[in-house]
């Protein structure tokens, strides 16, 4: 059900979303199975439930650990970004964590993980670009000014936006 819920959410910003991918390989031997993969962006996207409320933070450590180590593992050694996606996408209660390839031994990942725990945080089609950007801990209205100051600017010109 998680699945093909955001399935359908990425489906309506007309993201082709494909299943089946798995990785293995790196030093540790790391598999890693994302739920999906969008080949128009060349990016893995993996969902999981959002934890309980009240989980103890050392086992919500743990858990968000093991899922980035996995994911960091393909960006390292596949030089492709990864989302990680814990919530639901309907009524947009989520948190995301990019991993991004970087060339520096300090920004490998998985430190490049950069956790994004925001009351907003949405996925957007910036208007007349067809290009999906995550916009995060913003207002509503803020983002969708974000969104325009990106398109007329052709990159995001400022923090909260990050395009994908």
């Amino acid at each position: 059900m998680l699945e093909a819920g955001w399935e359908t959410f990425f489906t309506t910003l007309n993201v082709r979303l494909e299943r089946g991918l798995e990785w293995r390989g790196g030093a540790a031997k790391l598999t890693f199975a994302p739920a999906f993969w969008a080949s128009d962006w060349e990016k893995v996207i993996d969902v999981r439930p959002r934890l309980a409320h009240g989980t103890p933070p050392e086992e919500a450590q743990r858990w968000q650990f093991e899922w980035v180590r996995l994911a960091g593992g393909y960006v390292q050694y596949q030089m492709r970004s990864a989302l990680l996606i814990a919530g639901e996408p309907w009524p947009g209660r989520f948190h995301v964590t990019p991993i991004l390839p970087a060339n520096t031994p300090a920004g490998r990942a998985p430190a490049s993980a950069a956790t994004l725990v925001h009351r907003e945080t949405a996925f957007g089609v910036a208007p007349g670009s067809g290009r999906l950007w995550l916009v995060f801990g913003e207002s509503s209205e803020a983002i969708a000014a974000a969104l325009e100051q990106a398109v007329r600017a052709g990159q995001p010109t400022r923090g909260p936006v990050l395009p994908l």
